[in-house]
């Protein structure tokens, strides 16, 4: 599943922002706001937060 694009698969995720009219920018000041949410800083501390049961 490496070429997969979906985040949770090891993608990128920027192939969802075009599909739902969102410029790359919205899409990157969504996710900057959840990671200001749950108090990390990359996707993988999220994974790995969430992996240990923290989140």
């Amino acid at each position: 599943m490496a070429n997969h694009p979906h985040p949770a698969f090891g993608g990128t995720g920027r192939f969802g922002g075009p599909g739902l009219g969102l410029s790359p920018k919205t899409v990157r000041s969504y996710v900057k706001r959840i990671y200001t949410k749950l108090h990390v800083g990359s996707r993988t501390e999220l994974v790995s937060r969430t992996a240990r049961g923290e989140l």
